[in-house]
């Protein structure tokens, strides 16, 4: 269902019907989803947003009659997106790292948890062979 789903936000993006596509975006987010499909629709996100960011900067540039301002307006909207770009990525690089990071803590975790039950073992079995070597002592004595 979620890959058909995701095929429809690509159609819709592709035929230019940024709001429908970003309101399919906003229903799948409703949806409990795994690291990979997450992955997926956060970019769709970015490419709804890109898009969202063109279209104003072309209906902004078309509205406008000052030929240097547009220019200079241009180059400043362009600066901003390739700021926020920038940033986008430096966020999604630092999630995948975040959740790489929470991943290697859970085996951490377990490992730990193994170790605990292993010396919790050997430390039973240390206690029986004390017993034992007691028992065997007070034998030898006799």
């Amino acid at each position: 269902m979620l890959e058909q789903l995701f095929n429809e936000i690509e159609n819709l993006i592709n035929e230019n019907k940024i709001s429908e596509a970003d309101d399919l975006v906003k229903y799948i987010q409703t949806f409990q989803l795994n690291y990979e499909q997450g992955k997926i629709l956060h970019s769709y996100k970015s490419k709804l947003t890109s898009l969202k960011r063109n279209s104003i900067s072309i209906s902004t540039i078309n509205n406008s009659n000052n030929n240097g301002l547009i220019t200079n307006n241009k180059q400043q909207f362009e600066k901003r997106i390739s700021l926020l770009k920038e940033s986008v990525n430096t966020l999604v690089e630092t999630e995948i790292i975040g959740n790489d990071t929470i991943k290697n803590l859970e085996k951490q975790e377990e490992q730990i948890k193994n170790q605990t039950s292993k010396t919790i073992q050997i430390n039973n079995n240390l206690n029986n062979s004390n017993k034992l070597i007691t028992k065997m002592s007070n034998w030898w004595r006799n």
